[in-house]
């Protein structure tokens, strides 16, 4: 999910970046030219077909946040992006690269605005990162939303953590020789599962493992809601990146007050030159209050589901990539006036479990030259939703 970087963190990280360049540029030892920085960016158009509005409003039965999904059918640009790597000294970097998000609601943001160091440590490597990064859990959202295999985020991203997660923090990490890797992170969270708050708000552990043919992630992040997270239910069904206020009780707001606990477990196995299997499944618990003018229950619901793809390439310019991905919600209420604000919240439909699956076709056909066509058939509303989608990409790197 976007998020923006609050003024003082921002000017910081870039005057943090730029004191360190300038460090870097005037050591005579360092390396100088395209070896020191490297420059990426790129562009991305798409063309978005579908029988009706897509993606959905709303997931039925699952606690999103904020308003309600835009209407993402149309033709044209998708983003455009601009970063800068600087080696600053052997093993330490900085980074920062900002993008601008076409589509129906347009919004520029900084995506990432961090310092790495990595030092042997015995036997191993520590590397530390401190600045706006992605939460790593799962392998999908460790990568970039323009590297996706498909261009629409899984169901259970959505539902679990409203398509990506990335925040403003410091996180640690093991280098191991034999292939596993641990890390934890503390973090300033200002997007979903939480909402805009102050301070330390999210904190997360992960066990990694990887071969040349297998790789394997296990993570868990704790998520405080700070003042209040807005659902996404009531009255206008208008798009907005800025979730409403917790701040003033109204008839048409419902906030969840409490906790989020979620876990991805994820993996990769190369089976082949040509065949790959992947999938992940994630587990959210939200644990509090549902804050509503009709009352205040406690509130426990669960989140549970995944996806598991297939990839197969015919050539080493071309990929065909087959995903099938199922979730399932519950929710417990205790409190006066339970049913009224279920349905208030948008989460009284939840017996039945949402699927969809998707077909995707990659054309890599130039350096840096990316065409990808797919398909989806979606079981979310109450009739089926088929959509494609077609999309070019162009990326450098120097």
């Amino acid at each position: 999910m976007p998020i923006h970087l609050s003024h003082k963190l921002y000017a910081m990280a870039v005057l943090s970046i730029s004191a360190a360049a300038a460090s870097a540029h005037e050591d005579a030892s360092m390396p100088t030219g395209v070896d020191r920085i490297m420059l990426e960016g790129g562009f991305g158009l798409y063309s978005l077909n579908a029988d009706r509005a897509y993606p959905a409003p709303r997931l039925p039965g699952v606690l999103e946040s904020g308003s309600a999904r835009a209407d993402e059918r149309m033709n044209g640009f998708d983003y455009a992006e601009l970063g800068a790597k600087i080696k600053l000294n052997e093993g330490i970097y900085a980074k920062l690269k900002g993008a601008r998000h076409g589509g129906t609601a347009p919004m520029s943001e900084v995506e990432e605005a961090w310092l790495s160091a990595e030092r042997p440590v015995g036997e191993r490597g520590l590397r530390g990162q401190l600045g706006r990064q992605l939460i790593p859990l799962g392998l999908q959202n460790q990568q970039h939303s323009h590297t996706w295999k498909f261009g629409i985020a899984p169901l259970a991203m959505r539902a679990a953590i409203n398509d990506s997660w990335r925040a403003d923090g410091l996180q640690l990490n093991t280098v191991e020789q034999s292939g596993y890797g641990f890390g934890a992170g503390m973090w300033h969270n200002e997007a979903f599962p939480g909402a805009p708050a102050t301070g330390i708000n999210l904190a997360h552990l992960r066990l990694g493992w990887k071969s040349r043919q297998m790789q394997l992630e296990l993570g868990y992040a704790y998520a405080a809601t700070g003042s209040g997270r807005p659902l996404v239910t009531l009255g206008s069904m208008g798009h907005t990146h800025i979730l409403p206020s917790c701040d003033t009780v109204t008839a048409i707001r419902v906030c969840f007050n409490g906790h989020a606990d979620v876990v991805a477990a994820a993996g990769q196995w190369t089976l082949s030159e040509s065949w790959w299997l992947g999938g992940e499944w994630w587990f959210k618990r939200d644990s509090g209050r549902l804050d509503s003018l009709f009352g205040t229950p406690d509130y426990v619901g669960t989140l549970n589901g995944g996806w598991l793809d297939v990839g197969w390439k015919p050539h080493p310019q071309w990929e065909v990539v087959l995903r099938t991905e199922r979730i399932a919600a519950s929710h417990r209420l205790v409190g006066a006036n339970v049913s009224v604000i279920a349905a208030q919240a948008g989460i009284s439909d939840s017996s039945r479990p949402l699927a969809s699956n998707g077909l995707a076709l990659c054309w890599q056909l130039a350096d840096g030259h990316r065409v990808s066509l797919e398909y989806h058939r979606e079981e979310v509303e109450t009739q089926p939703n088929a959509a494609t989608l077609l999309r070019y990409q162009y990326s450098f790197s120097h």
